[in-house]
């Protein structure tokens, strides 16, 4: 009897010293990961983070101006082609006076028109011939019209037929 008492006195010393064995391992744990979290946040986080706020200046849109359905005859000679397209133009202002833009719309539609109509349908068939379409526009209307306050053009319809 008293040998099983030496054997529990035994057991409960080796008790209490694993346990700080574990307490300590799991602040070593904790402290890591903490570390190697604020090595993540402070280095390597801000790294990327420039991009991500080049992107969002980029969503911040102006305003937006449908500036109509346009229906005219490509340049091909082979054969009669036409087009059809709707054009939205977006502007760097987040105000447009309707009044001004009413005044410019005999310029803004004759300066698509005109672009259009000297284009074959090879040359705006594809993705590339549609983004040199929308630059072409975008820089005579901001010559023109905008004096560089035009940001992109879209085509909300473009039928070539």
């Amino acid at each position: 009897m008293p040998e099983e008492k030496e054997e529990k006195v035994e057991k409960k010393v080796k008790n209490p010293l694993s346990l700080k064995v574990l307490v300590i391992f799991g602040l070593v744990v904790v402290l890591a990961a903490g570390g190697v979290t604020f090595a993540v946040v402070k280095f390597i986080l801000p790294q990327s983070q420039p991009a991500t706020q080049e992107t969002k200046k980029e969503e911040v849109a102006g305003s937006y101006l449908d500036a109509g359905e346009f229906i005219t005859n490509l340049a091909d000679k082979d054969e009669v082609r036409f087009i059809k397209i709707k054009v939205v133009l977006e502007l760097s202002e987040t105000k447009i006076d309707d009044e001004k833009m009413k005044e410019k719309e005999g310029v803004i539609r004759d300066t698509i028109l005109s672009i259009v109509r000297k284009k074959t349908s090879d040359e705006v068939h594809g993705s590339e011939g549609l983004s040199k379409l929308r630059g072409e526009i975008k820089e005579a209307l901001n010559k023109k019209v905008f004096g560089g306050k035009l940001m992109n053009v879209y085509f909300t319809d473009f039928v070539v037929q």
